[in-house]
């Protein structure tokens, strides 16, 4: 499954190409490049991809999923959503480990615990994350004088724990840039499902 995902990102990359190319020309431009679109053909340059160890697929998973909150709405059905993402990548050779009502703190904990596993065996990591979550804005005045928002940082998007404290996404992935030497040279796939 993860071999032919080249053709994919392909098509991603024309589509976006064309995006682009619509939103700089005039009408009858972009008519003449809609034209051209459908008579373009995608390269069959090969793709860069990981290597998987042996002839099948090796993956670890870690799912999180937070539905019961103190002073916050339960995500009522959250334990299909796990269940479903837990069958599915079972069948593609994931093992899975599932962790449910984690406070902040025990996010941390349980994701770095995560990331010092022995994956000498494992060719791709999974992080799935599903909670309640927001994007954070800070107040900064602009030149001209004006009280805009802008977000706090680059990756402001913070998923919360039971005790509704947030933890920010770039500080979970950075989890596993720092220190998870163990996953160097493998792809870490993370995904982050937000109720706002």
């Amino acid at each position: 499954m993860l071999r032919n995902m080249s053709m994919f990102k392909k098509v991603v990359l024309v589509t976006g190409l064309l995006k682009n190319s619509l939103e700089n020309k005039h009408e009858n431009e972009a008519e003449d490049d809609l034209e051209d679109f459908g008579n373009m053909s995608i390269s069959s340059q090969p793709v860069p991809t990981y290597p998987i160890k042996g002839s099948k697929l090796e993956g670890k998973a870690l799912f999180i999923n937070n539905i019961t909150f103190s002073g916050n709405n339960e995500r009522y059905g959250a334990e299909n959503d796990s269940s479903r993402l837990i069958d599915t990548f079972q069948s593609i050779g994931f093992k899975c480990d599932l962790f449910t009502d984690l406070v902040a703190d025990d996010i941390r904990k349980i994701v770095t615990n995560f990331s010092k596993q022995d994956f000498l065996n494992t060719d791709v990591s999974l992080i799935v994350i599903m909670s309640h979550g927001d994007t954070v804005f800070d107040p900064v005045t602009e030149r001209d004088n004006t009280l805009k928002s802008r977000p706090i940082r680059e990756e402001s998007v913070q998923m919360y724990g039971t005790n509704n404290e947030g933890v920010f996404t770039d500080e979970l992935i950075g989890i596993f840039t720092e220190g998870a030497s163990k996953l160097q040279d493998k792809p870490k796939i993370f995904l982050f499902q937000c109720c706002r």
